[in-house]
Parts: C-alpha cells; sequence; structure tokens
C-alpha cells in the first residue's frame, strides 16, 4: 500500500519502487517460513497473541497483486482467502479487508456474498450485540476499535456498491457514537 501512496499521490517514484521491492522480499519471506510473530516474539504474546496467519498471507498478496498485477499473487490470495464472516477487523485480524479488496480487485460478484455474510453479523440483529445508544459492541476491551474498523470497511464496501447506502448508514452511526453523538 505503501508503493501505491508514494507512487501515485507523493510522485516519489524512487521511493515507492524501493518500498515495492522491500515487499517484495518480506512476502517471499513469509510465505517461505510460515508462522505466527507470537510464537517468535514471546514477550509480546501474552498481550498481543496472533492466532492465525491466513488472513495475512491473503492481505499481503492482494497488495503485491494490486500493486503489480501479477497473477502469481492473486493465485496465493485464494489460496489463503477466508469466505467466513468476519468477527472483527483488527491488528490480528483482516478479513472483512480481505473480502473488500478481493471483490475490489477481481469484480467477482462471489465475493459480496462474504462481504454481507460479514455485515450481517455486524448489523442490527446479527450476532453482534449493541449498547443501548447504538454502538456494536463486539467485545469490552477496545469496543470502539472493532466498531470503527468495521465502520471503516463498511464504507470502502459501501465504495465498491455494496449496500452503499445501508452500509454508509451504519458506518455513520458507528462513528458518530464513538465521537460522542450519544451522550454520556
Amino acid at each position: 500500500a505503501g508503493y501505491l501512496v508514494f507512487k501515485d499521490i507523493c510522485n516519489d517514484k524512487a521511493y515507492a519502487d524501493t518500498l515495492l521491492e522491500n515487499a517484495k522480499m518480506l512476502w517471499e519471506f513469509g510465505i517461505a517460513h510460515q508462522g505466527k510473530y507470537s510464537a517468535s516474539v514471546t514477550a509480546a504474546a501474552g498481550y498481543y497473541q496472533s492466532f492465525n496467519v491466513t488472513d495475512e498471507n491473503c492481505w499481503g498478496s492482494l497488495w503485491l497483486y494490486k500493486a503489480t498485477g501479477e497473477d502469481k499473487y492473486l493465485t496465493e490470495a485464494k489460496k489463503w482467502y477466508d469466505m467466513a464472516p468476519d468477527w472483527g477487523m483488527s491488528w490480528d485480524d483482516v478479513i472483512i479487508g480481505n473480502q473488500v479488496l478481493m471483490y475490489n480487485l477481481t469484480g467477482d460478484s462471489q465475493y459480496i456474498a462474504n462481504i454481507e455474510g460479514t455485515f450481517n453479523d455486524w448489523m442490527p440483529g446479527g450476532s453482534v450485540p449493541y449498547t443501548p445508544k447504538g454502538l456494536a459492541y463486539r467485545l469490552q476491551w477496545g469496543s470502539l476499535r472493532y466498531a470503527s474498523n468495521m465502520a471503516a470497511a463498511a464504507l470502502l464496501a459501501a465504495e465498491s456498491g455494496v449496500h452503499p447506502d445501508e452500509y454508509r448508514k451504519w458506518a455513520q452511526c458507528q462513528i458518530q457514537y464513538a465521537l460522542g453523538d450519544g451522550g454520556r
């Protein structure tokens, strides 16, 4: 993603190329040496344990496909792709990001059902409970991060044409709650 920013927005092709080459090397290393970081950084494991690598493998592959157009990255992304509804986007979970990005990059409508499955869980009436004032309350620890991250994902899905009115309205309500519109 950094490559795209420096190439397209900052107009710094030399730095963008450096970022892309390093991303490719890191991707090659990561694919060749599978493992969770919390298994090797034990001091972090007590606080930020990683539970899988599949979503990160897909995420990195999708971004490299977007940057390069090389089919090997899309093939690898499809290998790691998770179509199940996302529990909630966070530092260790980018499944909904993969679902939206996969749809954006391929235009294949089969991925819309995966996005919908995620947001069916997150919308009122789904499996995610709500506070009395309307926050999608996934977990007591960092509840606003989950709701805000999922709101961002809903906006990206809406921008892609997936239930644009419904997903934008829901995202707006979550962010307005986070900014204090619900009062105390």
